[in-house]
């Protein structure tokens, strides 16, 4: 005889077995259950589609549309660096690290805060000297305690917030948490400055020589009126970098050869860079450096469009013994050469001279659909693009934050729902160009 309290029970522990041992995907094991459920008659189509309609689930998508758009623009890059300065121990650095991370948790998704921040603390704890772990478990902490402040703080608020109004017609507003919230983030605050650096494990990144990967040598030049002009080059976070290192610095055409670290950076100045392909992505995140390699500007690509790809020549490549300036390699490609490496080493001398051949593997700049157009095609034996390497809009960062202050006022003073504020502030973000549709 069939019962529907055992068979859910038993749905339930096939849930957890196949999140916990297989390899199946979180989204496939939970449709999969709410599937078997519906089929047995144990939930109604309505009943089984009752979540959907839940307005926590919603503003849920709708923010992380909010979220991709401060992603795109770089605005969390862009605040990190504006925040969070060179402190002189890893005690001050941790508190930099702990406050604007609880604060952003509160306005936004605390998974969301953790994903865009993991980049930038990473390099923040190269150039710091300080182990990674002592940085990225406070973030995950502050994320945490952070999003207990708020209503929008983290997806579990906003579930409970839409099952209390489709059950009890109660509506939670913005600030309701933070009574709670913000006692639980300063004693948090207090126990990580007091134990922090002695409970917290020290344990230093798994990377590989620069030796043993595809060696790049990448030349960038500091933007006239930037960020970085006045600015040290170890300040400027470029002398300690994760994939690379600086090799060379040039002005006026003269070779600077002491340390490079306490030179301050002036409009022009050209930074050479040496190593993995993920040197060139970095590089390309930093606010205030642009390739030295004028073609760049001259992509008819968009901005938000733009991502880095490495390529192997073929035997079939048109241009082979042909120099990169004369292959006019942009114009046949519509692709910038950043760098050639050949038998995994750097090619030195000027990269417009370097003539092409077999086997050489060229990092490009170029347009997403370069990959699918050429991964097929005989001009190159392999074609792959480098994960998450468009460079962000930092332009538009500020006015990222502008739109995500506005939807925290006009949900906090009760202007408009929550659910109204999210699909205002991601209108927003499509229509002023912090984000695409595409995207």
């Amino acid at each position: 005889m069939f019962d529907p309290m055992w068979f859910t029970l038993a749905v339930l522990v096939a849930v957890f077995v196949g999140l916990a041992f297989t390899q199946l995907s979180a989204d496939m094991v939970l449709m999969s259950a709410l599937a078997a459920l519906l089929l047995t008659g144990v939930l109604t189509p309505n009943e089984a589609l009752l979540g959907f309609a839940n307005p926590g689930v919603i503003t849920i998508a709708i923010l992380y549309v909010v979220a991709s758009g401060l992603q795109e623009t770089g605005a969390v890059q862009w605040l990190a660096r504006k925040i969070l300065g060179m402190p002189r121990s890893t005690r001050l650095a941790q508190l930099r690290l702990y406050v604007p991370s609880a604060v952003l948790s509160a306005i936004m998704s605390n998974t969301t805060v953790v994903a865009m921040f993991i980049p930038a603390v990473q390099d923040w704890a190269e150039r710091l000297k300080i182990p990674a772990s002592k940085l990225l478990i406070p973030l995950s902490y502050a994320a945490i305690l952070g999003g207990t402040c708020t209503l929008i703080g983290s997806s579990t608020n906003l579930v409970v917030d839409g099952l209390l109004q489709t059950q009890f017609n109660i509506h939670l507003k913005l600030f309701d948490l933070a009574w709670v919230g913000i006692p639980v983030v300063v004693v948090g605050g207090l126990f990580l400055y007091v134990f922090g650096d002695r409970l917290l494990p020290s344990r230093q990144n798994v990377s590989e020589k620069l030796e043993q990967v595809r060696q790049y040598c990448v030349v960038f030049v500091v933007e006239t009126n930037g960020p970085l002009v006045g600015k040290s080059v170890a300040h400027a976070g470029l002398k300690n970098m994760r994939s690379g290192y600086l090799a060379e610095f040039r002005r006026d055409d003269r070779l600077l050869t002491s340390d490079t670290a306490d030179i301050v950076l002036a409009a022009g100045d050209e930074l050479t860079f040496i190593g993995a392909p993920e040197t060139a992505k970095e590089l390309r995140r930093v606010q205030g450096l642009r390739p030295a390699t004028g073609n760049v500007h001259k992509l008819a690509v968009d901005n938000h469009e733009r991502c880095l790809v490495e390529v192997v020549i073929g035997p079939d490549f048109p241009n082979l013994n042909k120099s990169i300036r004369d292959s006019q390699f942009r114009t046949y490609f519509d692709a910038v050469v950043l760098s050639v490496s050949r038998g995994g080493q750097r090619l030195p001398g000027k990269l417009g001279d370097i003539v092409l051949a077999v086997g050489d593997t060229l990092l490009l700049e170029t347009s997403e659909q370069f990959v699918s157009h050429y991964r097929y095609r005989r001009d190159f034996m392999l074609v792959s693009a480098l994960n998450d390497s468009t460079p962000p809009d930092y332009s538009k960062a500020p006015r990222a934050l502008l739109i995500v202050l506005a939807m925290v006022v006009l949900s906090a003073t009760q202007l408009l729902s929550l659910l109204e504020a999210s699909f205002m502030a991601a209108g927003a973000m499509l229509i002023t160009g912090c984000l695409t549709a595409s995207r």
